[in-house]
This record gives structure tokens, sequence and C-alpha cells, in this order.
């Protein structure tokens, strides 16, 4: 690896995600909370649209559109709860929200920095290490 490129890094795959370990019920801190929001987060460049009760949503790389009624049921947390810690995380510019045809979306600030573009794929080493 250049020296550099991914330091500090700990590269992790969207599959993790997909786990049973991910996956089990539990209560999440607030790191699996900000994590899950940073992979749930649109990945593909460019905009993508979907239907929330009935209302047509637009959002693109690095936003979720997510209701506090979601996130409180994915993390298993009071309303209230969610509601503080999306403004703590609002405060500390780690995201901002906006609204689109009344939804709320969920901006992940500099979510480059989580995940960035890899531009090209080393096939030659990663058929080496059977990494398919």
């Amino acid at each position: 690896m250049a020296q550099g490129k991914l330091s500090n890094y700990i590269p992790l795959s969207r599959k993790f995600f997909e786990h049973p370990f991910w996956r089990e019920k539990r209560k999440y801190s607030k790191a699996e909370a900000w994590l899950y929001l940073i992979q749930a987060a649109r990945y593909e460049v460019g905009e993508t649209r979907t239907i929330v009760g009935g209302k047509t949503i637009t959002y693109g790389r690095g936003e979720l559109v997510a209701s506090v009624r979601f996130l409180a049921k994915a993390f298993d947390w009071p309303h209230g709860t969610v509601d503080k810690f999306l403004d703590r995380l609002e405060s500390e510019e780690m995201i901002y929200k906006r609204i689109d045809a009344g939804q709320t979306v969920i901006v992940i600030c500099n979510y480059d920095q989580y995940n960035q573009m890899d531009s090209k794929v080393d096939t030659k080493s990663r058929t080496r290490k059977g990494i398919q």
C-alpha cells in the first residue's frame, strides 16, 4: 500500500453490516449509531429518488432519508434520545438535516473522509490473495 494512502483507516466491507453479529437485536451505543448512519448513507455518486408516504424525495451521496421513529427502532432508543443524538451530531458539525418533500434527509458532513471512492481496483493483488 502506498504510504499515506488510507493511513489511519480500517477498510471495512459493507458486507459487515449484513453479518449476524451486526444484525443481532441490541440497544446501540452512540458509536454504533454513528457507524449506522455512515453505512446507511448513499454511497453512489449522483442523486437518486425514493418514495416515502407518496412523496418523491431526492438525495445524493452521503445522504440518507430517515425519520426519528425509524432510527429509534433501529437503535432501540427512545425518540427523545435519537433527537438529542442528532442534535449533538449537528452541533459538532458531523451532520446537518434538510427537509425534502416534508421528509428529513440526514447529510453526513465530510462523507468522503469515511467513504473514499476507489478510482481503481488492484485486481492482480486481490486475486493473488484469493479475494474475489
